[in-house]
């Protein structure tokens, strides 16, 4: 008599292993890659939800390596730990494995880089601070801190600004905008009222430096309060009307002076795309600045260079 036969059980989903696997030269990468192969095809062929998640957790488990080598990328970029940059990245590294179309020729590793990448960004852009202060600012801060965290450990009192200054060999002035680093990173609207004016259409806000009185007129023109006043509300009326994003753009090519990465890192765009918009904001820009100087009454010198 011959025996029953099993019920069919979906394979266990496997741990994911924290660390990544040993990975060689080219034959390993081909084994990787036909396995990754075969394995998406099982993935794609599951119709239970169990099935499912067992074939991609093996694909996300063997392919480890690939999201701490796009992590490694922005080590010197970004100040959040290694391992945090992993953890968001495996999250785009799933989302490629349940995007991918086996009708498309290309590898799966090709496929999830911008996956892995772009997860990656977006972490880098909701938890750091948009101003990144400079590396030795950055360093005396912490130096600081950990000293008086030591002290502190160690039950002895704190230490005054002057002596703590001396600890740390630099000037008082050194420390002090170390430690106002927390302050000098919050965002500030461009549309808030400076000192104190605190509101009115008199008040001076901090968008009205972008109309420099030094930079705009051409030599030798003829300057004056109503016609600096005139540049300024155009000025401002004209930036509000751009979209958010090439706003956003133009201010930090602008004010900043942010290079074509920094921009595409904290909003999420790749450097040659936020080139591309924002040199289209700024021939807007100019197009609109000649226009306007071709008004009659209307003063623009220097405006559209």
């Amino acid at each position: 008599m011959a025996p029953a036969p099993q019920p069919h059980r979906p394979p266990r989903s496997p741990q994911l292993s924290p660390r990544p696997p040993q990975r060689g030269g080219p034959g390993d990468r081909a084994t990787l890659s036909s396995l990754n192969c075969r394995w998406l095809a099982a993935y794609a062929a599951s119709q239970d939800t169990a099935t499912r998640l067992h074939w991609r957790n093996r694909l996300v488990e063997a392919n480890l390596g690939l999201v701490h080598s796009v992590a490694a990328r922005f080590r010197g970029v970004s100040q959040l730990p290694h391992s945090d940059l992993v953890q968001v990245g495996c999250q785009g590294l799933i989302r490629a494995v349940e995007a991918f179309d086996l009708r498309r020729a290309r590898c799966l590793s090709t496929f999830a880089v911008p996956y892995v990448r772009g997860a990656i960004q977006h972490e880098i852009r909701d938890r750091e601070a948009w101003i990144r202060p400079p590396r030795q600012v950055w360093d005396l801060r912490q130096r600081a801190k950990g000293l008086l965290e030591r002290r502190r450990v160690a039950g002895l009192p704190p230490l005054g600004r002057q002596e703590l200054a001396h600890a740390l060999d630099c000037t008082l002035q050194e420390l002090e905008a170390a430690q106002g680093l927390r302050r000098a990173a919050v965002p500030l609207s461009l549309d808030a009222a400076q000192g104190q004016d605190l509101g009115g259409d008199g008040a001076t806000t901090w968008l009205d430096h972008l109309a420099d009185p030094h930079s705009l007129p051409r030599e030798g023109a003829p300057r004056s309060d109503r016609q600096e006043r005139a540049r300024r509300s155009w000025l401002r009326r004209q930036l509000r009307g751009l979209d958010p994003l090439q706003r956003e753009l133009v201010l930090d090519r602008v004010l900043l002076d942010c290079t074509w990465v920094e921009m595409g890192q904290r909003l999420g765009l790749h450097p040659r795309l936020a080139e591309r918009r924002c040199n289209a904001a700024l021939r807007q820009l100019r197009c609109r600045a000649e226009a306007w100087r071709q008004q009659p009454g209307a003063v623009l010198d220097g405006v559209a260079s």
